[in-house]
């Protein structure tokens, strides 16, 4: 069963997008290219074919980012 973000996640999120609506949003237009018309949207990743959507947490700015990857590449830490 779907269950939204909640504690720090949503808080980052919230913080940063301003709302989990905008957020979705923002997720689904970056991530559009990978997911073709079908959403395989989820708060962690989305696919759909041949590249992934990520949701990833950048230590050094302390912010949460969006990352597209072709095939089924992991997102990597930098």
């Amino acid at each position: 069963d779907f269950q939204p973000p909640s504690g720090e996640l949503k808080t980052l999120i919230e913080a940063q997008w301003k709302s989990l609506d905008n957020f979705t949003a923002t997720f689904s237009a970056q991530t559009a290219a990978v997911q073709g018309a079908e959403s395989g949207l989820t708060w962690v990743s989305a696919t759909n074919g041949s590249g992934w959507g990520w949701l990833g947490y950048n230590k050094g700015t302390g912010r949460l980012e969006i990352a597209t990857l072709a095939n089924q590449d992991p997102l990597s830490p930098t």
